[in-house]
């Protein structure tokens, strides 16, 4: 899958542990914290804009997902508690005609990134390529002529999520539109069994007081993983099937319930394939460093000789040679103040 305007990665992050393992996420900044590599990528950019559609072509990219950045179309804008001013309206939803010229300007730019989504949509359609398309479910985006130029010529369906029973904190409606009706998986209404932290302004994790919209805007790890799981049933719908890495990742899954009671019932489809008996890897681990120089090796390499690390307990342990890199965390590393790198290692048998 491609993630596009995928902000901390989370739902690439997601969808390889899901067994899209070559899925990319994109984005016009790397933002710290994102769960997976970001690609600079920006759309309004010829030549970036020529690649994604080179990738496109290939057989082996079955979704995109695109989150347009919603700043100039959020609603927020239009409540009086001391936030910046709207700048479009239901009436002006490209743009409202009082602007100032940086405002303008910033209004023009956006609605060039939605022009260039929404083709982006049409043409995975075009390709049979599954595509979703998620902003809050009152911005101002839908509105926008782009996007109803795009209902006039697909047919489209949507779903609405209350993204506090998906892992938020706050009752915030999200939408998605997709290409197929099964979308609507992913509606789900607040059911008043949890509290909520309050909108208006809060302090983020750096003690800085912020907007608590901008707070909501990452999507929580439960979300992405109900939303692949969508796809994924989608996919299966189509013919196509994501197949666990080994056998031992396969026990906790519902196709893998599903596909038992079909053998105990005789039903069992020829279709079904086995993964691999054994998974290539005896685990993956976190282990510690106190400074990123300390792993000279590139994000998803092999390392090429043992690693000296350490556990989140302080003890020194060692990484053996041909290990996956996976991942990398800037964080306080627990025995040490003076900072360090938290690294996710695929450890070889």
């Amino acid at each position: 899958m491609i993630e596009l305007y995928s902000g901390t990665a989370t739902l690439c992050s997601v969808a390889k542990q899901s067994g899209m393992s070559a899925s990319l996420a994109l984005d016009k900044t790397r933002k710290r914290g994102a769960r997976s590599t970001i690609f600079v990528f920006d759309i309004l950019d010829p030549m970036d804009r020529a690649l994604l559609y080179h990738w496109l072509d290939s057989p082996l990219v079955v979704w995109v997902h695109m989150a347009p950045v919603c700043g100039t179309c959020s609603r927020a804008r239009q409540i009086n508690n001391g936030g910046p001013r709207a700048l479009r309206s239901d009436e002006f939803p490209m743009g409202l005609p009082n602007l100032t010229a940086a405002e303008r300007q910033r209004v023009e730019l956006a609605n060039s990134m939605y022009w260039e989504t929404c083709k982006l949509f049409g043409h995975c359609v075009s390709l049979g390529i599954l595509v979703t398309l998620e902003n809050p479910s009152r911005s101002l985006f839908w509105e926008t002529i782009p996007f109803k130029q795009l209902l006039e010529t697909f047919d489209i369906w949507f779903s609405n999520t209350q993204m506090c029973m998906m892992g938020g904190f706050r009752p915030k409606w999200t939408k998605l539109a997709a290409f197929f009706s099964h979308i609507s998986e992913m509606n789900v209404e607040c059911d008043n069994s949890h509290t909520h932290l309050p909108w208006g302004k809060t302090l983020n994790d750096e003690g800085k007081e912020v907007f608590a919209t901008s707070l909501e805007a990452q999507y929580p790890q439960k979300f992405c993983f109900c939303l692949v799981q969508c796809i994924i049933r989608q996919l299966q719908r189509l013919n196509m099937k994501v197949l666990p890495d080994s056998l031992f990742d396969v026990r906790d899954e519902k196709l893998y319930e599903m596909q038992t009671a079909r053998i105990a019932a005789q039903t069992q489809s020829r279709r079904s394939k086995l993964p691999p008996i054994i998974s290539d890897v005896a685990s993956v681990a976190v282990f510690f460093v106190e400074k990123p120089s300390d792993v000279p090796f590139a994000l998803q390499s092999k390392v090429d000789k043992a690693l000296d690390v350490f556990t989140s307990s302080g003890a020194l342990a060692q990484v053996p040679k041909f290990s996956r890199f996976l991942r990398r965390t800037a964080t306080h590393s627990p025995f040490t103040v003076t900072g360090g790198s938290q690294l996710v290692m695929s450890v070889l048998k």
